[in-house]
This record gives C-alpha cells, structure tokens and sequence, in this order.
C-alpha cells in the first residue's frame, strides 16, 4: 500500500463506488448457502478508488455471531440484486481477526486479515484487482 492511499469507510466520505460494487445493504451468504449477515459498509482505498473489504454486520439471526467482520473483496462468487455469496464459509467469516484501532496504520491488521482469509494484498506486486461477479 503507497504512503499516500489508505482504506475508508464509503459511509464515512463523499466517495462513490460503481452501482455494481456498491453493495451495501445485501445479505451475505457462504460458500454453504449460509447467512452470515448483511454487508453494512465497503472499505475502499483511497489511493486507487477500489473496494478492497466488504463489512459484514449482524442479519439479526439467532445464534451467537462475531460480527461486525471484514471479508475482501476477492472472497466474493455471486452477486445478485439482493444478496451476495463468498467463497469462505460462516465459520471462517465469524471467526476472522478484528481491529479495535479507529485510526492511525492499519496495514499490520490488513496483512493479518489477508494472510487470514489466504488472498494476497492488493498492494503487493502483481495483484489484480478481481473483477466483480456478474449479477444474476
């Protein structure tokens, strides 16, 4: 990640994504079909204008969950007009590492959460930006 590019709430700036990217308010499902709750923010980097995290709030579903999560963007098969499907599973997804910093560098916590959900960062060398899954 370049010095001058971080990651932002989309909620929390003037920012816009493309209508195809932005898809807050979708429940989320796994790679099982599972809920695993709904996308209640997108981080995106700064530098580049790219979602790079979706943030994954409670569904409202009984049972004990450890929301809110950050999935990346690579995890996502399926996009449908009012959901989304990933490839981890609800387990993976609940159980993923949590930052309590609201502020100052978060690239420790954002090579963590990679390193966690086995993707590659998207600053380093050669990473392609996925393309986003077609709705259907």
């Amino acid at each position: 990640m370049t010095a001058d590019a971080m990651l932002v709430t989309l909620s929390d700036t003037e920012r816009t994504v493309s209508a195809a990217e932005d898809v807050r308010g979708r429940r989320m499902r796994d790679c099982d079909g599972l809920l695993v709750g709904t996308v209640t923010d997108l981080l995106v980097d700064t530098g580049e204008g790219k979602v790079r995290f979706l943030r994954v709030g409670d569904s409202g579903a009984a049972g004990p969950r450890r929301l809110p999560v950050c999935v990346p963007v690579e995890a996502v098969t399926l996009v449908r007009s009012d959901e989304i499907q990933v490839d981890q599973t609800l387990t993976r997804i609940t159980g993923a590492p949590r930052s309590d910093a609201q502020s100052g560098d978060q690239l420790p916590f954002y090579r963590v959460l990679y390193s966690y959900y086995d993707y590659p960062p998207f600053w380093s060398p050669g990473h392609v930006y996925p393309p986003f899954p077609q709705h259907r």
